[in-house]
């Protein structure tokens, strides 16, 4: 399979438009705050862009090739930043989980689950830290495809996570977008798990990447003005924060696939020369 560049003009154009409806929920957010009439224009805003993202990610993304391109320098600081990131909740979130006095420690419904979250996170910053040290996982299928699980079974428990601690009320306070942006953020790492098969989807891999983006800003770049004006605690801001290496990671990757060429293509130069 031959592969090429996709046109620059393109890669700005889908580049400019996605920050552009990544930042129309945050700026509604911002404007209309939580009221109940603006809770709706904030879920329609948020509906509309990311289905213009997915319409504009599935005429980009049809050509392109289903292949992740090994060693770029972008994928290699967005991978280091997601390690560190995650790195960091981890520790910080079993400090106060079993270290800090009392008083000040995490409650956990779940306290299994809990752990789970802590473990699948550890092997999240081994697959990302690894992807930035430029280890070939292309190669080494195997252990390419067991670590690339990990991202996945992290969120996923991260959502059941958030159901059993919050199983009153798991949608207030905006939590159904935190929920829609963690299943984004988890068929994401399903579809890159599955390249590693031979068996991904770039056009699917490149619509859910853009609806990622839109709903992991959407809820937590507000999320970083709440915790300014001390409205929010440290572990929201810590998987805040950690959503958006996961923002960074998400557009290199996206954005490091290339167009595939058929045989035909190639050939047509030379036949009409």
């Amino acid at each position: 399979m031959a592969v090429s560049k996709l046109p620059k003009s393109v890669k700005y154009f889908s580049v400019l438009f996605l920050i552009l409806l990544a930042a129309v929920p945050v700026l509604v957010r911002f404007w209309v705050g939580d009221s109940r009439s603006g809770e709706l224009l904030f879920g329609i805003s948020t509906a509309f862009c990311c289905g213009a993202g997915a319409i504009i990610a599935f005429l980009l993304g049809r050509r392109l090739a289903p292949a992740l391109p090994p060693g770029l320098p972008s994928v290699t600081f967005s991978s280091a930043v997601c390690g560190f990131a995650i790195l960091t909740v981890v520790i910080v979130t079993a400090y106060y989980t079993y270290f800090a006095p009392v008083e000040d420690r995490l409650v956990n419904v779940n306290p299994t689950v809990s752990l789970l979250v802590k473990l699948f996170a550890l092997g999240c910053a081994v697959y990302f830290l690894l992807l930035a040290a430029w280890m070939p996982l292309s190669e080494k299928k195997a252990l390419g495809l067991f670590l690339s699980l990990f991202p996945v079974l992290f969120c996923a428990f991260r959502i059941l996570g958030d159901f059993i601690d919050h199983s009153t009320m798991p949608l207030a306070s905006h939590g159904g977008y935190r929920i829609l942006a963690i299943i984004a953020t988890m068929l994401f790492f399903l579809q890159e798990a599955k390249f590693r098969t031979g068996k991904g989807g770039a056009t699917w891999y490149f619509i859910i990447g853009h609806v990622a983006v839109i709903l992991l800003s959407s809820y937590n770049v507000p999320l970083l003005w709440e915790f300014i004006r001390g409205e929010t605690g440290l572990t929201e801001i810590l998987y805040a924060m950690l959503s958006i290496a996961f923002i960074i990671y998400i557009f290199t990757r996206i954005y490091s696939l290339e167009l595939e060429t058929h045989p035909a293509e190639e050939d047509l130069p030379e036949a009409e020369a």
